[in-house]
């Protein structure tokens, strides 16, 4: 995630949101693991539904290829 923290996109704001807060856990491989973590904190409520899934999309389909 690091990668996109200077984009200015859904997946650079999931990136910065997730290395803004330290307590982010680390380790999580999937999409429903990233969308659980942020349904189950507070998060949750400060990034739109949308547009996190579409970020958590677009890592998983491009984040493995930098």
């Amino acid at each position: 995630m690091r990668d996109f923290l200077d984009d200015d996109t859904p997946l650079g704001d999931l990136a910065r949101h997730m290395y803004a807060h330290a307590e982010f856990p680390e380790g999580l491989h999937t999409s429903d693991e990233i969308l659980a973590c942020f349904r189950e904190t507070q998060w949750y409520s400060q990034m739109n539904y949308a547009d996190l899934k579409r970020a958590i999309a677009l890592y998983m389909q491009f984040g493995s290829l930098k």
